[in-house]
């Protein structure tokens, strides 16, 4: 396979939500292990006999994903996400992404991480201009087994 075109037809609120969790677990994580090193700081700080303070730890931890849960609601609601038409042009050097009238390029060497889900696939691209790495959604759905697995090859062989 040399070039392949994958068009997508909005990203559904389930794929939205996925691909967002995964993008936020470090977050999550960092979060949450600052608020427990924190709490095991005061405990420290005051005596041990103060370990029946824990409960507002065991609370507040768990709450952590519930608002990046309900951010990442809001978000899809504000945008149109469900309405975007891509399109995402793949080859042996890199990929296109086609949004409206604007279009990255993005050869594979500038693709630092692949992750797939169930429902999406997540491509972590470093641009120019920006700091940081961006993050494309491309769901599944649009895609033949025969593209997925040319994608993670492609992928793959720019490690070599």
């Amino acid at each position: 396979m040399t070039e392949f075109t994958v068009k997508v037809d909005g990203i559904r609120r389930k794929e939205f939500m996925q691909a967002n969790h995964f993008m936020a677990l470090k977050q999550y994580l960092a979060v949450a292990g600052l608020l427990l090193l924190l709490a095991l700081s005061i405990l420290i700080i005051n005596g041990s006999d103060q370990f029946k303070n824990l409960w507002a730890l065991a609370i507040v931890i768990p709450v952590v994903p519930i608002v990046y849960h309900i951010s990442f609601l809001r978000a899809y609601g504000k945008y149109p996400y469900g309405e975007m038409e891509m399109t995402y042009v793949f080859d042996e050097r890199g990929w296109r992404l086609t949004v409206n009238d604007q279009t990255g390029v993005v050869a594979w060497a500038n693709t630092l991480k692949l992750r797939r889900t169930k429902t999406v696939f997540l491509l972590y691209a470093r641009t120019e201009g920006r700091r940081g790495l961006v993050s494309n959604v491309l769901p599944r759905r649009c895609l033949t087994d025969e593209q997925a697995e040319q994608i993670v090859t492609w992928f793959n062989e720019k490690k070599i």
